[in-house]
């Protein structure tokens, strides 16, 4: 797999080398000016907005390069485990409301999402205000599934949907 946004003439080991990427950062985002213009605008926004998610590269300067953009709601799991796996690199979150303090190994970025659902539920401390599906719907809720399947935080396995010959996948 070639993420879609990286140039067609280079590979993920190219792209990566020559960006000087040192993280991923997952991040959900919208396109701003959909139906006010003809061009668009694709910015972070809270995932309650979220149109679809995209992963970026992240230089230790802060600068960020898009790598892949998901539609999806099932995918943004086993794609990130697979770019996190392939290339060594951390991973954080992002929104505009929201940020994990650290880059992290995906089963640690799987936790800090389900702290912060619980922490975001209202009356999750006084029962009567609590509901049992408030966790389940939450808007990080489906990122959580996705990569919890993904990184084996369940404890099934951790599969590759993907293969980069320029990688060692081991």
């Amino acid at each position: 797999m070639i993420p879609n946004g990286i140039p067609a003439s280079e590979t993920l080991a190219s792209f990566i080398a020559s960006e000087h990427i040192v993280e991923l950062e997952i991040a959900p985002v919208k396109d701003a000016i959909k139906l006010c213009s003809q061009g668009s605008d694709i910015c972070v926004c809270s995932p309650e907005d979220a149109q679809f998610w995209s992963i970026y590269g992240r230089t230790k300067e802060g600068f960020a390069t898009l790598l892949h953009d998901i539609s999806d709601q099932e995918e943004p799991g086993p794609i990130i485990q697979w770019l996190h796996d392939t290339t060594k690199l951390p991973v954080a979150f992002f929104s505009d409301r929201l940020r994990s303090r650290d880059a992290m190994p995906t089963l640690a970025l799987a936790e800090w999402l389900t702290e912060t659902i619980h922490d975001e539920i209202p009356g999750v401390d006084d029962a009567a205000d609590f509901r049992d599906d408030d966790f389940e719907n939450h808007a990080l809720a489906p990122l959580r599934e996705s990569l919890c399947l993904a990184c084996g935080y369940n404890g099934d396995p951790i599969t590759h949907p993907f293969a980069d010959p320029d990688f060692n996948n081991e």
